[in-house]
Protein backbone atom coordinates (compact mmCIF):
# COMPACT_ATOMS: atom_id res chain seq x y z
CA UNK A 1 0.00 0.00 0.00
CA UNK A 2 1.30 3.81 -0.68
CA UNK A 3 0.36 4.40 3.07
CA UNK A 4 3.45 2.47 3.62
CA UNK A 5 5.68 4.23 1.61
CA UNK A 6 7.68 6.96 1.89
CA UNK A 7 6.37 11.00 2.00
CA UNK A 8 8.15 12.30 -1.50
CA UNK A 9 7.09 8.88 -3.24
CA UNK A 10 3.45 9.28 -2.04
CA UNK A 11 3.61 12.95 -3.02
CA UNK A 12 4.93 11.98 -6.49
CA UNK A 13 2.42 8.59 -6.82
CA UNK A 14 -0.91 11.31 -6.00
CA UNK A 15 0.50 13.13 -9.21
CA UNK A 16 -0.48 9.99 -11.31
CA UNK A 17 -3.48 8.80 -9.66
CA UNK A 18 -7.44 9.80 -10.12
CA UNK A 19 -8.41 12.45 -7.48
CA UNK A 20 -10.94 9.22 -6.29
CA UNK A 21 -7.95 7.44 -5.45
CA UNK A 22 -6.64 10.01 -3.36
CA UNK A 23 -9.40 10.91 -1.65
CA UNK A 24 -9.80 7.21 -0.21
CA UNK A 25 -5.82 7.62 0.34
CA UNK A 26 -6.04 10.33 2.42
CA UNK A 27 -8.55 8.58 4.80
CA UNK A 28 -6.40 5.92 5.30
CA UNK A 29 -4.06 7.38 8.04
CA UNK A 30 -3.70 10.97 9.65
CA UNK A 31 -0.12 11.32 7.88
CA UNK A 32 -1.85 10.28 4.53
CA UNK A 33 -4.20 12.63 5.07
CA UNK A 34 -1.04 15.64 5.42
CA UNK A 35 0.17 14.58 2.51
CA UNK A 36 -2.57 14.87 0.52
CA UNK A 37 -3.16 18.72 1.62
CA UNK A 38 0.38 19.53 1.58
CA UNK A 39 0.49 18.45 -1.97
CA UNK A 40 -3.04 17.93 -3.74
CA UNK A 41 -5.79 19.59 -2.17
CA UNK A 42 -7.92 19.54 -4.96
CA UNK A 43 -8.82 15.81 -4.20
CA UNK A 44 -10.61 16.73 -0.64
CA UNK A 45 -12.71 19.40 -2.66
CA UNK A 46 -16.40 18.72 -3.21
CA UNK A 47 -16.73 16.36 -5.87
CA UNK A 48 -19.02 17.41 -8.79
CA UNK A 49 -21.56 14.69 -9.84
CA UNK A 50 -22.57 14.59 -13.53
CA UNK A 51 -25.03 11.67 -14.40
CA UNK A 52 -24.03 12.10 -18.03
CA UNK A 53 -21.89 13.98 -20.64
CA UNK A 54 -22.15 14.60 -23.94
CA UNK A 55 -20.19 15.89 -27.21
CA UNK A 56 -22.43 18.23 -28.83
CA UNK A 57 -20.53 20.69 -31.29
CA UNK A 58 -16.99 21.85 -31.64
CA UNK A 59 -16.06 25.40 -33.13
CA UNK A 60 -14.35 25.40 -35.97
CA UNK A 61 -9.99 26.74 -34.75
CA UNK A 62 -10.84 26.76 -31.64
CA UNK A 63 -10.58 24.01 -29.21
CA UNK A 64 -14.29 24.80 -27.94
CA UNK A 65 -16.64 22.47 -27.64
CA UNK A 66 -20.13 22.50 -26.19
CA UNK A 67 -20.48 19.43 -23.81
CA UNK A 68 -24.57 18.42 -22.92
CA UNK A 69 -24.73 17.94 -19.01
CA UNK A 70 -27.41 15.98 -17.49
CA UNK A 71 -26.93 16.87 -13.86
CA UNK A 72 -27.36 13.90 -11.03
CA UNK A 73 -30.17 15.25 -8.70
CA UNK A 74 -32.29 12.41 -7.24
CA UNK A 75 -34.59 14.78 -5.22
CA UNK A 76 -37.75 15.41 -6.11
CA UNK A 77 -37.57 18.64 -6.63
CA UNK A 78 -35.93 17.99 -10.02
CA UNK A 79 -39.67 17.47 -12.01
CA UNK A 80 -40.50 21.32 -10.58
CA UNK A 81 -42.02 22.83 -13.61
CA UNK A 82 -39.21 24.58 -15.51
CA UNK A 83 -36.00 23.37 -13.51
CA UNK A 84 -33.07 22.67 -15.66
CA UNK A 85 -31.74 18.82 -15.67
CA UNK A 86 -29.95 18.87 -18.59
CA UNK A 87 -28.09 22.20 -20.26
CA UNK A 88 -25.14 23.02 -22.41
CA UNK A 89 -22.05 24.16 -21.49
CA UNK A 90 -19.06 25.71 -23.28
CA UNK A 91 -15.72 24.50 -22.85
CA UNK A 92 -11.94 25.38 -23.80
CA UNK A 93 -9.23 22.57 -24.08
CA UNK A 94 -6.45 24.42 -23.04
CA UNK A 95 -2.13 23.23 -23.37
CA UNK A 96 -0.46 24.70 -20.09
CA UNK A 97 -1.33 26.45 -16.67
CA UNK A 98 -4.81 28.35 -16.35
CA UNK A 99 -5.11 31.58 -17.14
CA UNK A 100 -6.44 34.54 -14.72
CA UNK A 101 -9.41 34.52 -17.06
CA UNK A 102 -9.69 30.67 -16.53
CA UNK A 103 -9.59 30.70 -12.51
CA UNK A 104 -12.21 33.49 -12.58
CA UNK A 105 -14.89 31.36 -15.05
CA UNK A 106 -14.11 28.36 -13.22
CA UNK A 107 -15.04 30.03 -9.72
CA UNK A 108 -18.18 31.56 -11.10
CA UNK A 109 -18.90 27.69 -11.98
CA UNK A 110 -18.29 26.68 -8.86
CA UNK A 111 -20.78 28.74 -7.47
CA UNK A 112 -23.44 27.56 -10.15
CA UNK A 113 -22.78 24.15 -9.21
CA UNK A 114 -23.39 24.82 -5.74
CA UNK A 115 -26.38 26.75 -6.62
CA UNK A 116 -27.71 24.28 -9.38
CA UNK A 117 -27.13 20.96 -7.38
CA UNK A 118 -26.63 21.65 -3.72
CA UNK A 119 -28.34 24.86 -2.40
CA UNK A 120 -31.17 24.72 -4.94
CA UNK A 121 -32.43 27.84 -3.75
CA UNK A 122 -34.21 28.80 -6.88
CA UNK A 123 -36.27 31.46 -7.91
CA UNK A 124 -40.05 30.33 -7.80
CA UNK A 125 -38.56 26.74 -8.49
CA UNK A 126 -37.04 28.06 -11.80
CA UNK A 127 -33.58 27.66 -11.83
CA UNK A 128 -31.29 29.63 -14.37
CA UNK A 129 -28.36 27.73 -17.18
CA UNK A 130 -24.50 28.56 -16.21
CA UNK A 131 -24.70 31.41 -18.83
CA UNK A 132 -27.25 33.14 -17.30
CA UNK A 133 -25.96 32.42 -13.97
CA UNK A 134 -22.90 33.73 -14.96
CA UNK A 135 -24.54 36.95 -16.43
CA UNK A 136 -27.47 37.56 -13.68
CA UNK A 137 -25.98 36.20 -10.45
CA UNK A 138 -22.29 36.17 -10.86
CA UNK A 139 -21.75 39.58 -13.18
CA UNK A 140 -19.35 37.80 -14.91
CA UNK A 141 -19.71 39.55 -18.36
CA UNK A 142 -22.47 42.30 -19.02
CA UNK A 143 -26.06 41.66 -20.62
CA UNK A 144 -25.44 39.88 -24.43
CA UNK A 145 -21.82 39.78 -23.83
CA UNK A 146 -20.85 36.12 -24.90
CA UNK A 147 -20.10 34.07 -21.77
CA UNK A 148 -16.16 32.74 -21.49
CA UNK A 149 -15.87 28.87 -22.07
CA UNK A 150 -14.87 27.14 -19.10
CA UNK A 151 -11.63 25.38 -18.55
CA UNK A 152 -12.33 21.81 -19.27
CA UNK A 153 -9.47 20.67 -17.09
CA UNK A 154 -10.62 22.85 -14.37
CA UNK A 155 -14.30 21.53 -15.27
CA UNK A 156 -13.79 18.44 -14.52
CA UNK A 157 -10.85 18.03 -12.07
CA UNK A 158 -13.39 17.09 -9.56
CA UNK A 159 -15.82 15.18 -11.15
CA UNK A 160 -17.71 11.92 -11.12
CA UNK A 161 -19.19 11.51 -14.32
CA UNK A 162 -21.49 8.55 -14.89
CA UNK A 163 -21.51 8.45 -18.74
CA UNK A 164 -19.38 9.94 -20.87
CA UNK A 165 -20.49 10.09 -24.74
CA UNK A 166 -18.04 11.05 -27.44
CA UNK A 167 -19.58 11.55 -31.24
CA UNK A 168 -16.45 11.72 -33.31
CA UNK A 169 -17.65 11.87 -36.36
CA UNK A 170 -18.70 15.47 -36.78
CA UNK A 171 -15.18 16.10 -36.09
CA UNK A 172 -12.16 13.35 -36.10
CA UNK A 173 -10.16 14.77 -33.50
CA UNK A 174 -9.00 11.58 -32.02
CA UNK A 175 -6.73 13.44 -29.69
CA UNK A 176 -9.87 14.71 -27.92
CA UNK A 177 -9.82 11.12 -27.00
CA UNK A 178 -6.27 11.62 -25.54
CA UNK A 179 -7.22 15.23 -23.77
CA UNK A 180 -10.09 12.42 -21.57
CA UNK A 181 -7.70 10.09 -20.99
CA UNK A 182 -5.18 12.75 -18.61
CA UNK A 183 -8.18 14.32 -16.97
CA UNK A 184 -8.59 13.67 -13.17
CA UNK A 185 -12.04 12.42 -13.71
CA UNK A 186 -13.86 9.36 -13.01
CA UNK A 187 -15.79 7.99 -15.68
CA UNK A 188 -17.98 4.57 -15.04
CA UNK A 189 -19.01 4.31 -18.94
CA UNK A 190 -17.60 5.44 -21.83
CA UNK A 191 -19.27 5.03 -25.29
CA UNK A 192 -17.68 6.35 -28.88
CA UNK A 193 -19.04 6.85 -32.04
CA UNK A 194 -17.18 7.38 -35.34
CA UNK A 195 -17.96 7.17 -38.71
CA UNK A 196 -21.21 7.16 -40.60
CA UNK A 197 -23.14 5.06 -42.89
CA UNK A 198 -24.51 8.28 -44.41
CA UNK A 199 -21.32 9.22 -45.73
CA UNK A 200 -19.91 5.25 -46.21
CA UNK A 201 -16.95 6.57 -43.87
CA UNK A 202 -14.73 3.27 -43.04
CA UNK A 203 -12.03 2.74 -40.18
CA UNK A 204 -9.28 1.40 -41.56
CA UNK A 205 -6.07 -0.54 -40.48
CA UNK A 206 -4.79 2.70 -39.76
CA UNK A 207 -6.35 2.84 -36.79
CA UNK A 208 -5.67 -0.31 -35.25
CA UNK A 209 -3.13 1.71 -33.07
CA UNK A 210 -5.93 3.82 -31.87
CA UNK A 211 -8.02 1.05 -30.67
CA UNK A 212 -4.87 -1.44 -29.55
CA UNK A 213 -2.82 1.49 -27.39
CA UNK A 214 -4.75 5.08 -26.35
CA UNK A 215 -5.07 5.16 -23.20
CA UNK A 216 -8.64 6.48 -22.88
CA UNK A 217 -9.55 2.88 -24.53
CA UNK A 218 -7.95 1.02 -21.71
CA UNK A 219 -10.96 0.68 -19.49
CA UNK A 220 -14.73 1.71 -18.99
CA UNK A 221 -15.27 1.76 -22.51
CA UNK A 222 -19.07 0.10 -23.03
CA UNK A 223 -19.97 0.60 -26.24
CA UNK A 224 -19.05 1.81 -29.88
CA UNK A 225 -20.61 3.12 -33.03
CA UNK A 226 -18.69 2.37 -36.06
CA UNK A 227 -17.92 1.02 -39.28
CA UNK A 228 -14.99 -0.58 -40.00
CA UNK A 229 -13.20 -2.57 -42.51
CA UNK A 230 -13.18 -6.53 -41.73
CA UNK A 231 -9.24 -6.29 -40.84
CA UNK A 232 -9.61 -4.31 -38.22
CA UNK A 233 -13.01 -5.73 -36.77
CA UNK A 234 -10.78 -8.93 -36.75
CA UNK A 235 -7.91 -7.17 -34.50
CA UNK A 236 -10.15 -4.96 -32.31
CA UNK A 237 -12.13 -8.23 -31.53
CA UNK A 238 -9.67 -9.72 -29.90
CA UNK A 239 -7.98 -6.89 -27.88
CA UNK A 240 -8.56 -7.53 -24.26
CA UNK A 241 -9.37 -4.47 -23.24
CA UNK A 242 -12.85 -4.51 -25.47
CA UNK A 243 -13.44 -7.71 -24.31
CA UNK A 244 -17.06 -6.73 -22.55
CA UNK A 245 -17.76 -3.89 -25.02
CA UNK A 246 -20.91 -3.34 -26.74
CA UNK A 247 -20.52 -3.06 -30.37
CA UNK A 248 -23.18 -1.20 -32.70
CA UNK A 249 -21.70 -1.83 -36.41
CA UNK A 250 -23.26 -1.28 -40.26
CA UNK A 251 -21.58 -2.04 -43.54
CA UNK A 252 -21.17 -5.43 -42.83
CA UNK A 253 -20.22 -7.88 -45.97
CA UNK A 254 -19.88 -11.55 -46.05
CA UNK A 255 -16.14 -10.81 -45.05
CA UNK A 256 -17.20 -8.93 -41.53
CA UNK A 257 -19.32 -11.61 -40.89
CA UNK A 258 -16.37 -14.61 -41.39
CA UNK A 259 -14.61 -12.43 -38.36
CA UNK A 260 -18.06 -12.24 -36.50
CA UNK A 261 -18.43 -16.39 -36.21
CA UNK A 262 -14.80 -16.46 -35.32
CA UNK A 263 -14.64 -14.09 -32.40
CA UNK A 264 -15.57 -14.62 -28.82
CA UNK A 265 -17.43 -11.24 -29.23
CA UNK A 266 -20.09 -10.90 -26.32
CA UNK A 267 -22.45 -8.32 -27.29
CA UNK A 268 -22.56 -7.25 -31.27
CA UNK A 269 -25.38 -5.02 -33.20
CA UNK A 270 -25.24 -4.80 -37.09
CA UNK A 271 -27.45 -2.85 -38.15
CA UNK A 272 -27.07 -3.15 -41.97
CA UNK A 273 -24.73 -5.12 -44.73
CA UNK A 274 -25.29 -7.99 -47.07
CA UNK A 275 -24.94 -11.31 -45.61
CA UNK A 276 -25.19 -15.03 -47.94
CA UNK A 277 -27.53 -16.54 -45.04
CA UNK A 278 -26.85 -19.98 -45.77
CA UNK A 279 -23.02 -19.88 -45.82
CA UNK A 280 -23.57 -17.68 -42.28
CA UNK A 281 -25.59 -20.50 -40.81
CA UNK A 282 -23.60 -23.18 -42.02
CA UNK A 283 -20.29 -21.63 -40.61
CA UNK A 284 -22.31 -20.43 -37.34
CA UNK A 285 -22.94 -24.27 -36.65
CA UNK A 286 -19.31 -25.64 -36.71
CA UNK A 287 -18.13 -23.11 -34.00
CA UNK A 288 -18.63 -23.92 -30.72
CA UNK A 289 -21.00 -21.70 -28.57
CA UNK A 290 -20.11 -19.92 -25.80
CA UNK A 291 -22.12 -17.33 -23.43
CA UNK A 292 -22.94 -14.73 -22.32
CA UNK A 293 -23.21 -13.63 -26.19
CA UNK A 294 -26.10 -11.39 -27.73
CA UNK A 295 -25.61 -10.87 -31.60
CA UNK A 296 -28.38 -9.05 -33.18
CA UNK A 297 -28.07 -8.17 -37.17
CA UNK A 298 -31.28 -5.95 -38.04
CA UNK A 299 -32.32 -5.11 -41.30
CA UNK A 300 -29.00 -7.27 -43.74
CA UNK A 301 -29.87 -8.15 -47.90
CA UNK A 302 -29.40 -11.73 -48.13
CA UNK A 303 -27.85 -12.57 -51.71
CA UNK A 304 -30.50 -15.76 -51.62
CA UNK A 305 -33.39 -15.07 -54.10
CA UNK A 306 -35.83 -15.90 -50.94
CA UNK A 307 -35.52 -17.39 -47.98
CA UNK A 308 -36.06 -20.83 -48.13
CA UNK A 309 -36.55 -22.69 -44.48
CA UNK A 310 -36.48 -26.02 -45.95
CA UNK A 311 -32.52 -25.46 -46.55
CA UNK A 312 -31.74 -23.65 -42.84
CA UNK A 313 -33.46 -26.51 -41.32
CA UNK A 314 -31.02 -28.74 -43.81
CA UNK A 315 -28.28 -27.13 -41.91
CA UNK A 316 -29.43 -27.20 -38.81
CA UNK A 317 -29.96 -31.39 -39.53
CA UNK A 318 -26.50 -31.89 -41.06
CA UNK A 319 -24.51 -30.08 -38.48
CA UNK A 320 -22.45 -32.15 -36.05
CA UNK A 321 -23.63 -32.43 -32.82
CA UNK A 322 -26.20 -30.21 -32.89
CA UNK A 323 -29.74 -30.67 -31.14
CA UNK A 324 -32.58 -28.68 -32.10
CA UNK A 325 -36.48 -27.90 -31.65
CA UNK A 326 -38.34 -25.11 -32.69
CA UNK A 327 -40.40 -22.85 -30.48
CA UNK A 328 -42.67 -19.91 -31.29
CA UNK A 329 -41.09 -16.45 -30.01
CA UNK A 330 -43.50 -13.47 -30.30
CA UNK A 331 -42.51 -10.96 -33.09
CA UNK A 332 -40.33 -13.65 -34.74
CA UNK A 333 -40.92 -15.58 -38.16
CA UNK A 334 -38.81 -18.81 -35.97
CA UNK A 335 -36.90 -19.13 -33.56
CA UNK A 336 -34.75 -21.99 -32.68
CA UNK A 337 -33.76 -23.85 -29.46
CA UNK A 338 -29.82 -25.37 -30.31
CA UNK A 339 -28.54 -27.33 -28.48
CA UNK A 340 -24.67 -27.75 -28.91
CA UNK A 341 -22.66 -29.88 -26.65
CA UNK A 342 -23.81 -28.87 -22.84
CA UNK A 343 -24.57 -25.56 -24.21
CA UNK A 344 -27.97 -23.91 -25.21
CA UNK A 345 -29.26 -21.25 -27.33
CA UNK A 346 -31.42 -19.33 -29.39
CA UNK A 347 -31.26 -18.55 -33.05
CA UNK A 348 -34.07 -16.08 -34.20
CA UNK A 349 -35.17 -15.35 -38.02
CA UNK A 350 -37.45 -12.49 -39.35
CA UNK A 351 -37.33 -11.49 -42.66
CA UNK A 352 -39.25 -8.69 -44.74
CA UNK A 353 -39.49 -8.55 -48.68
CA UNK A 354 -38.66 -4.83 -49.64
CA UNK A 355 -39.41 -2.90 -53.51
CA UNK A 356 -39.38 0.10 -52.15
CA UNK A 357 -37.80 1.51 -48.72
CA UNK A 358 -36.24 5.81 -48.20
CA UNK A 359 -34.20 5.73 -44.93
CA UNK A 360 -35.71 8.42 -42.88
CA UNK A 361 -32.67 10.12 -43.14
CA UNK A 362 -32.00 9.53 -46.73
CA UNK A 363 -35.59 10.02 -48.03
CA UNK A 364 -34.03 9.67 -51.50
CA UNK A 365 -32.54 6.71 -51.53
CA UNK A 366 -34.28 3.03 -52.55
CA UNK A 367 -33.68 -0.66 -52.08
CA UNK A 368 -35.27 -3.45 -52.95
CA UNK A 369 -34.43 -7.65 -51.95
CA UNK A 370 -35.22 -9.73 -49.29
CA UNK A 371 -33.94 -8.57 -45.96
CA UNK A 372 -33.39 -10.60 -42.82
CA UNK A 373 -33.37 -9.83 -38.79
CA UNK A 374 -31.25 -12.70 -37.05
CA UNK A 375 -30.66 -12.23 -33.06
CA UNK A 376 -28.73 -14.85 -31.52
CA UNK A 377 -28.71 -15.16 -27.39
Amino acid sequence: MLSGLPVDVVALSCQFLSFRDVEELAWTTKQMMQVVKDHLPTALEPKIDIKGMKVHSFEDGKDTYSFGIEWKNPEKTDKSRGSIRNESIRCIIREGPPTQEDEKVYKVFLDYYRYRCIERNFDGKRSLNFDRFAVEKAGLVKKKEPVPAVNLHMFLGRADVGKLDIDLFMSPKWHLLDIFATLRANFDEKKIRTGSRLDNTFLGMEYEQHFANKAFFQNNVVEIHCQMTSGLLKSVLRMPHFANTRWELSGFEQEHFNVLINSRARSIKVNNGTIHLISFLSDLMRVAPFKPRTWTIWFTKFEEDKLNWNAIKGVLDTAPNVKYSEVQCRGWDKRYKIRTGTTTWNLDLRYTEATTLAFVDEPESLVDGTFIDIRIT
